[in-house]
């Protein structure tokens, strides 16, 4: 039985870079396509960067929003780590929005 829906942002957003370059995020979604959980797997910012980012609860802002849904996400930057949050960000909206065409 399905039980849920697994990927990664990378190879699909490798156009998308943090402060010091491209991040991998593994979205987690049930059979329905709500987001249950966003992971960094990977990334080349600094781990104190991250940690804010991490941190914030930025990754939960997505939780229980259908991945059609989540690019009309508006979600504000972390402060103090801008360029990693945004491209986190991007990187979510992007991937997302590839899965929603291709359903």
């Amino acid at each position: 039985n399905l039980i849920g829906h697994v990927t990664t942002t990378q190879p699909f957003c490798e156009d998308i870079h943090g402060f010091a370059g491209p991040l991998n995020l593994l979205i987690v979604t049930d059979v329905d396509l709500r987001i249950l959980d966003i992971q960094v797997m990977q990334h080349t910012d600094s781990d104190e960067y991250m940690q804010q980012v991490l941190q914030s609860g930025f990754l939960d802002t997505w939780r229980g929003i259908h991945v059609i849904n989540a690019g009309e996400r508006d979600v504000e930057a972390v402060t103090g780590a801008t360029f990693s949050s945004s491209a986190i960000a991007r990187t979510i909206k992007q991937r997302l929005q590839q899965l929603a065409t291709a359903e």
